[in-house]
């Protein structure tokens, strides 16, 4: 294996042929040690793991040397260029900003699950598969588990402001997740009551500055349409927009605007789920 002296977003680039690693500092031995820097082993493993149902990635879930577990993940297209490129992407951009976006939400005490690892391979002029592992959340159930066992409508919302705490923190820092939803929004028992995390970054960006109430609107209303979709009997809009903006009463009105005609485009979604 080749490898590159420069270490680039905090992490150690490594080469095998047309394979190249992007290893996280402090992970190469735990890597090494289990046998996790082949790149047939992550295809094999993702090849027997059971479907999760959820988007467009397969993944599995792995133990490393020190009793760890990793969570893998292979990107693969969904839609009309899913069934013609299935895995195959152009350029390498989206993976390595995916990376350094997960970084950039941990440091800003956002709390997602630790990259690990990304690999990237050549498929063609221009074109790659890539892999990432990630540690895996252990304990964490997503938002939508959470709310199908709740009891009643007042532990749904108690449940939905704790996620939505989360959803505000990262808008607040400039983090835009253009597919927020009831499952890529994980909760579970800590030892100071519930904590959330965020999962699924494939296409956040940092917008560099506190999100415009457009963009928390979106991703409110998103979210919104999740839980309605998967589950059912969601709390109206402005529910929501109170919750989220949790008692600053101007945010709530900007993110209440719009709201007869996101209940309108509501309806005509239903009529294709």
């Amino acid at each position: 294996m080749g490898r590159d002296l420069a270490v680039r977003r905090g992490a150690e680039v490594l080469r095998q042929g047309r394979v190249e690693w992007h290893v996280l500092a402090g992970w190469r031995e735990a890597l090494e040690a289990g046998g996790w820097l082949e790149l047939t082993r992550w295809v094999r493993e993702l090849e027997t793991a059971r479907p999760t149902g959820r988007g467009r990635a397969s993944v599995a879930w792995v133990k490393v040397a020190g009793g760890g577990r990793l969570v893998l993940k292979r990107w693969c297209r969904g839609g009309l260029l899913g069934g013609l490129w299935r895995d195959r992407f152009l350029g390498r951009g989206r993976f390595l900003r995916a990376l350094e976006v997960a970084q950039a939400m941990r440091a800003r005490g956002i709390v997602t699950p630790e990259p690990v690892a990304l690999v990237l391979a050549r498929a063609g002029p221009c074109l790659y598969r890539a892999w990432m592992a990630s540690e895996a959340w252990e304990g964490g159930r997503s938002l939508r588990q959470w709310l199908a066992e709740a009891a009643d409508m007042p532990a749904r919302r108690a449940l939905l402001a704790e996620a939505l705490r989360l959803v505000r923190r990262m808008h607040d820092e400039g983090f835009v997740h253009p597919d927020l939803n009831v499952d890529n929004l994980l909760g579970r028992d800590g030892p100071q009551g519930r904590e959330w995390a965020v999962v699924d970054l494939d296409r956040v960006r940092a917008a560099g500055c506190p999100l415009a109430p457009w963009r928390r609107r979106r991703a409110l209303r998103r979210l919104h349409r999740s839980w309605e979709k998967h589950l059912g009997g969601a709390p109206d809009l402005a529910a929501f927009a109170e919750l989220y903006a949790a008692g600053d009463r101007a945010l709530a009105r900007r993110l209440r605007r719009g709201a007869r005609w996101a209940r309108v485009a509501l309806a005509l979604r239903r009529l294709r789920w």
